[in-house]
């Protein structure tokens, strides 16, 4: 399904029970119509995509691939067995539940946010693990673009929700035990996981 598709019919479902569908349409061809013209979709690996914001894409349209510098954050979410939530956006890594901050934003919403969007799950910031950058933080995405994260690390707690992608750039979500940690795509240290 692609990401506007997938973004309909979340509409749909959400919308679906008011009385007058025909508002509703035109409020989801607003709602996509604004989404395609300020987010720039990159196509990863089959159906998954990674939106950027219109801040990042107008960098892009000025720098191209060029190598860009990248505040961000991170989560580490624990389930009751300790085990640690990874996602999968397709390739051969794995990464946390993580993403840019927004202009406007405290890392503590931006990784609220990211969590919520990647994982489905509402989470309470507990405290900060760590801040982590250099040039073992660089990234190569799978259309070119070059970027180096700064990323802010945060404990965090489970406080709602079901585990499942929203934004559909996760297409696997699973626990696993640090011991069984699988091939990440930043070099995170293991300190941040106890």
């Amino acid at each position: 399904m692609s990401y506007l598709k997938m973004i309909e019919s979340y509409l749909l479902v959400v919308l679906g029970s008011f009385s007058y569908p025909f508002y509703i349409e035109i409020v989801i061809g607003i709602i996509i119509q604004w989404v395609s013209e300020n987010t720039v979709f990159i196509n990863g690996v089959g159906e998954n995509y990674m939106s950027m914001s219109l801040y990042y894409k107008k960098i892009r349209e000025q720098l191209g691939h060029e190598l860009i510098f990248i505040p961000s954050v991170a989560a580490v979410i624990k389930n009751e067995q300790g085990e640690i939530l990874f996602q999968y956006p397709g390739g051969e890594y794995w990464s946390l539940p993580a993403g840019a901050i927004e202009l406007g934003e405290t890392p503590e919403e931006a990784v609220v946010r990211e969590v919520w969007e990647e994982t489905g799950l509402k989470v309470q910031v507990k405290k900060q693990k760590g801040v982590f950058g250099g040039k073992e933080y660089r990234y190569t995405y799978s259309n070119g673009d070059e970027v180096e994260y700064i990323v802010v690390v945060f404990e965090c707690e489970v406080t709602s929700g079901e585990l499942r992608s929203i934004d559909g750039e996760s297409l696997k979500l699973q626990y696993f035990s640090l011991s069984e940690k699988p091939p990440l795509a930043l070099p995170y240290p293991d300190k941040i996981f106890l």
